[in-house]
């Protein structure tokens, strides 16, 4: 996003919550640096946060400061600690009526801080590099307005950086697909292999908070660990693995209510959605696997426990609301459709989505129309197919995939019977992905019923009054792409998590077998391959 263009969205967004009436204290949007003035062996309290005792604010520009005390880069919506007796950095949300502690961020091995250099000090951006006592060094980077935390580890950098907070629920989003949720609850073993590629959300604050974590390379990777022991074990927090340098971004997503977690039929009953958006219905399943929905009333009465959270904005949604596709594009660039499609190497510029092609015939029908038109129409919905051909021969490989990884499956099952509840963890997670997509296959609609639909949109033009029927198309073109879509991510997300179960079981199992060798090495050639 062009500065000038980001500065002025801030300004804007900060005067409509000022004539909202719901902008906090000093909510105009900055950013700075502070010195505390002495060095704090502990955390700092929320409290000194908010009171700044003693704290002296660095002037603009002013890159060569000496820290007496501990750094802070403070904006209107988080504040971040570097501590010269800490490891790493403290991030607080000031987004409530008082500063909340929400996660601890440093490479995993307990080197210490050498130094500190300011890269960066002015009312639109602050950064802060902290070099440690080995030689490498993290940038962490505040702009203006924004609740997104920049982290920049340096090129060398060859360890994770691990952030420690109170999750209480991991969830690895699918669009639209079904997404998958851990929790000690839910997942039974030490830790997690989470299935993500680039982002994921942790919910926390008993419903006021989620924090997602988003990077830039597909090769990185993240991990949850747990602590404690049985009914006391809970999430620790996560590491991300840091690569050749690339980008981490930390987003603090908070509102009353933001998600909500229901166990039982009452409990459902009673949550409500705070705010309006596209919230995300995640009915529990065995081992983190969920049926995801947009929420609806059929939800309320759903007799299994349930996820909800806010995956999109709609119309309605607040201004000074943030959702995950808002992060999704403010870090990546990119939002869940172009994302999926450029990862599938599926170009949508020249091969364009239902999705888009359904509101481009709404908009022409509601124009005045002319004789080019028809040309356009039947260009656009060869377009279209083109791009439906190509979604198809991918999901086609994703089944093919499966099968071939089940027949492994089950050959070692014969082999080696003392394997056989590994395997079939991996042959059920293959079995839900053909089942889902064989369950969209009829409303995946082929090339000649698409070009029959085209043909008729085309004789609309003929009509006085073409918009009633021009709707009822567009509905099921919009349909046949939710369910391309769908079987699409599904393939995709069930590549991840057979590549995540066989890694941990071997982690789990040293002496783990052959056969999970070669499944993943089937697994890496299909990705170099496709």
């Amino acid at each position: 996003m062009n500065r000038l263009f980001r500065i002025v969205a801030i300004i804007a967004v900060a005067a409509l919550s000022a004539a909202a009436g719901d902008a906090p204290p000093n909510a105009s949007p900055f950013a700075a640096i502070w010195d505390t003035g002495a060095p704090s062996a502990e955390p700092l309290a929320p409290q000194a946060i908010s009171e700044r005792k003693q704290w002296t604010l660095l002037k603009e520009d002013d890159l060569a400061h000496s820290f007496q005390g501990d750094a802070v880069i403070l904006n209107d919506k988080a504040a971040i600690v570097l501590r010269k007796k800490g490891f790493g950095a403290e991030l607080y949300s000031l987004m409530g009526s008082q500063p909340k502690a929400r996660a601890q961020l440093a490479p995993d091995a307990k080197i210490k801080m050498a130094s500190m250099t300011i890269v960066e000090n002015n009312p639109g951006a602050a950064q802060i590099q902290a070099n440690y006592s080995d030689g490498q060094s993290v940038g962490f980077r505040l702009t203006a307005g924004d609740m997104i935390l920049e982290i920049l580890p340096s090129p060398a950098m060859n360890r994770n950086l691990r952030i420690r907070a109170g999750v209480q629920y991991a969830i690895v989003p699918d669009y639209f697909a079904d997404d998958m949720i851990f929790s000690p609850a839910l997942w039974k073993r030490d830790g997690a292999l989470l299935p993500v590629e680039q982002y994921f959300l942790n919910a926390m604050d008993d419903g006021g908070a989620l924090i997602m974590c988003a990077w830039q390379s597909k090769r990185q990777g993240a991990k949850l660990f747990f602590e404690g022991k049985e009914k006391e074990r809970a999430i620790g927090g996560f590491d991300v693995k840091c690569l050749e340098g690339n980008k981490i971004w930390i987003a603090l997503l908070e509102h009353p209510h933001i998600w909500g977690f229901a166990n039982e039929v009452k409990s459902a009953t009673d949550w409500k959605p705070p705010f309006p958006a596209k919230w995300r219905a995640d009915l529990l399943q065995k081992d983190g696997e969920t049926q995801s929905s947009f929420y609806s009333e059929k939800i309320e009465t759903a007799t299994e426990p349930f996820f909800v959270y806010p995956i999109d904005r709609d119309r309605t949604t607040p201004l000074t609301i943030f959702c995950p596709v808002d992060v999704m594009k403010n870090t990546l660039g990119t939002g869940p459709c172009q994302y999926i499609l450029e990862a599938e190497k599926l170009g949508s510029d020249t091969h364009p989505t239902p999705n888009a092609v359904a509101d481009w015939v709404e908009a022409q029908f509601g124009k005045q129309r002319d004789n080019r038109l028809k040309k356009q129409l039947q260009d656009t919905f060869k377009a279209m197919i083109g791009l439906l051909m190509d979604m198809t021969t991918r999901i086609d490989r994703y089944v093919k995939l499966g099968q071939e990884i089940k027949m492994i499956c089950l050959a070692e099952k014969k082999t080696h019977p003392d394997q056989s509840a590994v395997m079939d963890q991996l042959i059920q997670t293959i079995e839900n992905m053909e089942n889902a997509v064989n369950a969209r296959r009829r409303a995946m609609a082929k090339p000649e019923v698409v070009t029959y639909w085209g043909m008729e949109i085309v004789d609309l033009l003929n009509e006085s009054d073409p918009m009633p029927k021009c709707t009822i198309f567009c509905k099921r073109i919009r349909g046949m792409g939710d369910a391309y879509d769908y079987a699409l991510s599904k393939g995709r997300m069930m590549m991840r998590w057979l590549s995540v179960q066989c890694a941990m079981e071997a982690e789990r199992n040293p002496k783990a077998p052959e056969a999970m060798k070669k499944i993943q090495e089937r697994l890496e050639r299909f990705g170099k391959d496709n």
